[in-house]
């Protein structure tokens, strides 16, 4: 069977190395953040404010004037990281030798020094964006707590890496092991030899 590999995997002796553009990425997450806030602030002030043709120039900065906005967006990071330790640490059998973090001046983040079974890197990679990202941002949308609603914008944000990760890793088996680097979104998949 033969596999395309994306343009920037390399193949190695004992596994194909998979990384993500880093850069790219802060673009992507930047646009992301501006038109979260712009669409989002409109949208929540249509349902919640009442949303009128003069009031558009000030509803879309409507969302910044939360108490606490900007301790939301500090608090958002350290939130997001925490929960990606904490499921890491579990799903490598709360090995605390295996799970480190790493803080590049690019990007941040947990990562094991041990491979871990792909379908298990696989939950790593998701789980956060739809946990604390995704589900926060339906229900502080839905229940008229910006706070909540912030803080979802915020963990869907840092989700974008972990997406586009787990979007490279499609084509393998959810056998094989992956060992992460210690760039946050880069590392190897080992193919394993098992029958079917």
């Amino acid at each position: 069977m033969l596999m395309k590999t994306n343009p920037d995997t390399n193949n190695l002796p004992n596994g194909t190395e998979v990384n993500i553009q880093i850069k790219k990425t802060h673009r992507i997450e930047f646009l992301f953040l501006l038109l979260a806030l712009y669409i989002g602030s409109v949208l929540y002030s249509y349902i919640w404010e009442d949303l009128l043709a003069d009031g558009v120039g000030y509803h879309p900065t409507s969302l910044t004037e939360t108490p606490m906005y900007f301790l939301i967006f500090i608090c958002t990071p350290l939130a997001y990281y925490l929960f990606q330790y904490l499921l890491l640490l579990f799903l490598s059998g709360w090995d605390t030798k295996a799970v480190r973090f790493a803080s590049l001046w690019s990007d941040s983040g947990v990562y094991s020094s041990r491979p871990l079974p792909l379908k298990r890197h696989r939950l790593f990679l998701l789980l956060p964006g739809i946990l604390i990202g995704l589900l926060p941002f339906v229900h502080g949308f839905c229940m008229e707590y910006k706070g909540v609603y912030l803080f979802g914008i915020g963990c869907l944000i840092l989700a974008i890496n972990d997406v586009r990760m787990f979007w490279k890793l499609r084509p393998f088996d959810s056998e094989d092991l992956f060992q992460m680097g210690k760039k946050v979104y880069q590392g190897t998949v080992i193919r394993r030899n098992y029958t079917k």
